[in-house]
Parts: C-alpha cells; sequence; structure tokens
C-alpha cells in the first residue's frame, strides 16, 4: 500500500487563491492522502470557503502564525509523509508522487520541487516570479536548475519531510516568519540529513499582486533573517548584503569629502551594474528598468527590514 501522505496548508486571507488550491489537491494522481487546512485568524471569506471541502480537516485559530498553524497540524496529523504547500499555491497532478519518488534512502529527510507561475497570475504577479528567477542565485528560495540536486533548503510552498524530521528536532520555531522554513532545514543539515530538490514536483506560486506588498515581503523576508544571523551568524550568500552596503556607503561618504568625481562615478557604477546584468539576462529595455526598480526596492525593504530584526532583543522561542 502506498504510504499516507498528510498535506499541510496554513491560511490566512487566501480567498483569492484557496478554492484553486484545495480543487488541484482532489485532483492529486495519488490514492492515499489527507489534507488538513489551518484557517490562521482569516478575515476574509476564507473561512466559508473552506466549509465547501468537507473532505478537508479545518483547525481553526486566532492568528497564531504559520509556524504554530503547521505545528498544530502536524500534531493533528497520521501521516508518515508531511507535505508542505500554500494557500496561494496551486499543486500539479503528479506533485505527491513526484516528491516520494526521491526519499531514496534513510539519510533523505526531506524532498522539495519547483515553483511555476499559473496562468491566470496578474501581470505584475508574473514580473515578479521573472524577477525572482533572475536573482535565483542569491538564495535557496526559487531554483532555476531544472534537475535532481541536493540542495540545503526548499521552501515549505512546495516540500515534504518525513514525519521522523518532526519527532527528532521538533516543529517549526514559533515566533519566527518568514524563514521558519529555513531555520528548520538548516537544523536538519547539521543534524547530518539530506535534502533533495526535484524540479518535477510542481507548485504554481501566487506572488504579491502590488509593488507594496512586493516591498513589505522582503522587509519581513529581511527582519527574519536578521534573527538567523544572530542565532547561527552568516551561512547565506544573502546575509553579506547589509555588510556590502555599509562598506559601500561608507567608502562613498569618504570620497564625497576627498574626490567628488570619482564618488560620482561609484555610484553610477552601482546603478549601472545592475541594470546591466537584467538588459544581458532579458535583452529587453522595459524590462530592464521594471526588473531594476524590482531590484532596488528589494535591496532597500530588504535592508531596512535586516536592521530592524537584528536590532530587535528577542529572536524566538524554542
Amino acid at each position: 500500500m502506498k504510504p499516507l501522505v498528510s498535506i499541510i496548508i496554513p491560511v490566512k486571507n487566501e480567498e483569492r487563491t484557496i478554492e484553486k488550491c484545495l480543487h488541484s489537491l482532489h485532483a492529486l494522481h495519488y490514492p492515499h492522502y489527507e489534507i488538513i487546512v489551518v484557517n490562521d485568524g482569516s478575515t476574509d471569506n476564507t473561512g466559508e470557503i473552506l466549509k465547501k471541502f468537507d473532505t478537508v480537516t479545518v483547525i481553526t485559530t486566532e492568528a497564531r502564525g504559520p509556524s504554530v498553524a503547521r505545528n498544530l497540524a502536524i500534531e493533528k496529523s497520521q501521516g508518515e509523509y508531511l507535505a508542505f504547500t500554500d494557500g496561494d499555491c496551486i499543486v500539479d497532478t503528479e506533485w505527491v508522487n513526484e516528491l516520494l519518488a526521491y526519499f531514496t534512502d534513510a539519510h533523505v529527510m526531506g524532498v522539495g520541487g519547483d515553483q511555476r507561475c499559473p496562468d491566470d497570475e496578474t501581470p505584475f504577479g508574473k514580473e515578479v516570479h521573472n524577477f525572482l528567477s533572475l536573482i535565483a542565485f542569491s538564495s535557496d528560495y526559487l531554483k532555476t536548475k531544472k534537475r535532481v540536486m541536493t540542495v540545503k533548503h526548499n521552501p515549505t510552498c512546495n516540500m515534504m519531510y518525513r514525519r521522523k524530521a518532526f519527532q527528532e528536532l521538533g516543529g517549526f520555531k514559533k515566533d519566527l516568519w518568514p524563514c521558519e522554513d529555513l531555520e528548520f532545514d538548516y537544523r536538519l543539515i547539521r543534524a547530518g540529513y539530506t535534502l533533495i530538490f526535484n524540479p518535477k514536483a510542481i507548485v504554481y506560486h501566487y506572488r504579491p499582486k502590488s509593488l507594496k506588498r512586493f516591498g513589505q515581503m522582503h522587509f519581513r523576508y529581511g527582519r527574519a533573517h536578521a534573527k538567523l544571523v544572530r542565532k547561527y551568524g552568516f551561512f547565506q550568500k544573502i546575509h553579506f548584503v547589509p555588510l556590502i552596503l555599509l562598506l559601500l556607503c561608507c567608502l562613498e561618504i569618504f570620497l564625497l569629502l576627498y574626490n567628488l568625481p570619482f564618488a560620482i562615478i561609484i555610484f553610477l557604477c552601482l546603478i549601472i551594474l545592475p541594470l546591466s546584468f537584467f538588459l544581458v539576462k532579458t535583452r529587453d529595455f522595459l524590462k530592464t528598468f521594471k526588473y531594476g526598480g524590482m531590484f532596488f526596492v528589494t535591496i532597500i525593504y530588504w535592508t531596512m527590514g535586516f536592521i530592524r530584526g537584528y536590532l530587535d532583543k528577542t529572536i524566538w522561542r524554542e
């Protein structure tokens, strides 16, 4: 018999996409799974939509955060394997099969997959997805290589773990969001386990629908990464961004005082280099300026969040 898979989805105010998400889960080409949705303090129509799905186990909480929501669902679940996605994702029909296929030995504790753009995504959401794909080299959030490989992190919008992972290491950290999945994977790797990425395990992920929400998303990520740095030190390339920016600012201030022309040249280079990168990648001037704008919004908001998180005395509850 195929192993039971528990599919866990924390949601908050996902009325725009949750119905599509659940319909896609009911279309899975896998015979033995349960769906657990944690409605974590939604104030929109999410709760009413969930009532339409009588085969879904719904846990209702009062805005306790995705980490707590997932931990509650894990306690409720019965599966040997725990699959995670988000309420703003649509899963491929072979999603569970492709994730299960690479639990090839006992050292493989988790398998994740690819994120693609839904056909009915908003124009801005499609641009966000394309932008994130272009800068994927800076973090482990998106993977652009289309081959099975060992990785250090897979985000929980598309991830499956053995139940044993949570039995040995506990759950997600209660007060950490986002990056609670990154922190959990970090502990798994340190414990000697392996994580696999399979590009054929596909979810279609909706993105922020406005520039304001895009900036807020990066602020939250920056703040969470700062807490990770305070706890574990620098362990991702993106963690060096604030330090590099600080050094560049110091250099610019020095040059403004002693060599104004060179200061202007350095400043222009810092503007031109990212634009040149996007121009080479897209060969489109309009997209170059769009993605260049997104890049500077990302750097500014992520760094502001990082500073805020680093100055915060609290880290998270164990």
